[in-house]
């Protein structure tokens, strides 16, 4: 048994606090610094800034999860920084000190990060960084239309409104799990 609450979806520090090389009052700490709430106060501005753009909730609630945990992991390996602070090196450390997520995924984040500090400062240390990223590692397998035809003539009715969704309209599983009447 875990000496704390462990949720394996949002709990970035899990594999510090099973080493003992973080535990749960560091993580109370520093979310009570004034970098902190710095972070939380610009990523409140930088959201209701997308949403009034245009992003879509789900979008929203993905975005803030991605910041939540790279900010964290940024505060664990750089220390509490205020916004203004945070230079293409500290992106540069958090690459290197991250080989539990992969490429693609860090990549998203840091560029999220970039661009609400971006938001904020007017400088982007995920740009500045320059950083070089190797091909995904995800095997795709592509469909040509005549094998999609095939598939939607053997489909049932189900399967053939997963198919438009998913091929015909671009929507990806999550969006299509998701999906309202409404929408």
């Amino acid at each position: 048994p875990l000496p704390y609450n462990y949720n394996p979806r949002t709990d970035i520090f899990h594999p510090q606090k099973r080493q003992g090389s973080i535990n749960c009052r560091e993580e109370d700490k520093m979310e009570s610094t004034p970098q902190w709430k710095a972070m939380e106060t610009l990523e409140e501005k930088y959201l209701e800034d997308q949403r009034d753009r245009g992003l879509t909730p789900m979008t929203l609630k993905s975005t803030r999860g991605n910041l939540g945990t790279i900010i964290r992991r940024l505060f664990v390996i750089c220390g509490p920084l205020y916004p203004d602070e945070i230079t293409k090196h500290h992106f540069r450390e958090v690459r290197r000190n991250c080989p539990d997520i992969k490429d693609i995924t860090l990549k998203n984040y840091l560029c999220k990060l970039g661009g609400m500090i971006k938001f904020g400062t007017g400088h982007d240390p995920y740009n500045e960084a320059a950083m070089l990223w190797s091909k995904s590692d995800v095997e795709r397998t592509w469909i040509f239309k005549d094998q999609w035809k095939e598939m939607l003539a053997v489909a049932n009715p189900a399967e053939k409104i997963i198919l438009y969704l998913g091929a015909g309209l671009g929507l990806r599983r999550e969006e299509i799990a998701t999906i309202k009447l409404s929408d």
